[in-house]
């Protein structure tokens, strides 16, 4: 394939879009889409929402993404 596959097209929309607008369906609050820091601003482009936040990361292995993710989601110390 080549590219990232969160950002192939399934009926002329990005596959992340369809995930992300099913996780707000199910009742989520927020999302943190972890990525390549190369493809935060076209990540974005599709991800519009104050909801979402993108990280651009560099990860070696899935593990670390969801590491990243999941640490992004920790509530913030005042």
């Amino acid at each position: 394939m080549g590219g990232p596959k969160a950002l192939l097209l399934a009926k002329g929309l990005p596959l992340v879009v369809h995930h992300t607008r099913r996780l707000f369906e199910a009742g989520a609050a927020e999302i943190v889409v972890v990525v390549r820091p190369d493809l935060v601003v076209r990540t974005r482009a599709w991800l519009d929402d104050p909801r979402i936040r993108i990280l651009g990361e560099t990860t070696v292995e899935q593990a670390q993404s969801l590491a990243l993710g999941l640490a992004a989601l920790q509530p913030r110390h005042r």
